[in-house]
């Protein structure tokens, strides 16, 4: 079973219970005639893989990013922000993935700059550009790894793991994330409010 994470990012440049039952018995025969006074049945019981992913209690989470027009480069690092509560009932583990919500990676201008865009990058110079990173994560059985997302990168278009979280004895694996971003302006840019969507997803 896989839940989607929606994280919507605004930035204003001047965020199974399967019961089968099998039941068997015997057909007795012979000369005479005897009756079996004990039965029994046998169950399969199949649990599925249930998961939580939230921000804050709720299913997605908004950042708003002041950004600084002409050449200013800001992240929300500084910004209280609540971190994902994660949880799997699958002792193999679980995946995070993250992906340009419909495989859009920009900034779409709002309004009367709804032709203007923000493209995803990790330049500071010469193109605006916005980026994203995964800036903690913590396991409370198993471990987690997120080296390859640990510093700014370009936000995927298509489902990219961004965080293993190994399995472990416990039935359960748990942990929490954060990730930020980074918006770099130039002095071309137009004014007003951008608004793009990074979807997270867990994977078991």
């Amino acid at each position: 079973m896989v839940y989607n994470m929606k994280n919507n990012l605004k930035y204003l440049p001047i965020g199974i219970l399967t019961l089968t039952t099998a039941v068997s018995g015997a057909v007795l025969s012979g000369a005479g005639v005897s009756a079996a006074d004990t039965a029994s049945a046998g169950v399969s019981v199949t649990v599925g893989t249930a998961c939580t992913f939230s921000a804050g209690g709720s299913a997605s989470a908004t950042t708003t990013i002041n950004a600084q027009a002409g050449g200013g480069v800001v992240n929300t690092e500084s910004l209280t922000r609540p971190n994902f509560s994660i949880s799997c009932n699958d002792p193999d583990g679980f995946v995070i993935q993250a992906a340009g919500q419909n495989g859009d990676t920009n900034l779409r201008g709002n309004g009367a700059i709804s032709t203007a865009y923000i493209p995803t990058g990790t330049t500071t110079s010469d193109t605006s550009s916005w980026a994203f990173k995964v800036t903690n994560a913590t396991a409370t059985s198993g471990n987690v790894n997120y080296a390859a997302y640990q510093n700014y990168s370009l936000v995927p278009a298509t489902a990219t793991t961004i965080a293993f979280y190994n399995g472990s004895a416990s039935s359960v694996v748990s942990g929490t994330m954060r990730t930020d971003y980074q918006i770099y302006t130039t002095a071309s840019q137009a004014s007003g409010t951008y608004t793009g969507v990074v979807e997270y997803t867990i994977v078991p």
